[in-house]
């Protein structure tokens, strides 16, 4: 089965459909990734409801966790040699004056 993205209006059910798909089998992993960290507690909240532990197979992130875990720490090594904490979002460029060239000064704060 091809990975899904599901989107509905408030109240559509996706919550519940979305967790139900993900425990039905254990054989196919599953990452729900959700924008804030109240819809966590509530994949959390409806996964405890189906059983006591979350299944092995599924793991609930938020979307800077999926960022930082997923697209920014795996790269880091590549560009410099300490740690990434965080992410920091901007209006306008983060670093003035700075040159393209210099990675981890243009990239990150």
């Amino acid at each position: 089965m091809p990975n899904e993205i599901i989107v509905a209006a408030a109240g559509g059910g996706k919550t519940t459909r979305i967790v139900a798909r993900a425990i039905a089998d254990p054989t196919r992993r599953a990452a729900l990734i959700t924008y804030t960290t109240n819809n966590v507690s509530e994949l959390y909240q409806r996964l405890y409801q189906a059983g006591p532990v979350v299944p092995t197979h599924v793991e609930v992130w938020s979307w800077f966790r999926f960022l930082l875990q997923e697209i920014i720490r795996p790269y880091r090594q590549a560009l410099l040699e300490r740690r990434i904490d965080g992410v920091q979002f901007v209006d306008a460029r983060s670093a003035r004056f700075v040159k393209k060239t210099d990675v981890a000064k243009y990239f990150l704060a």
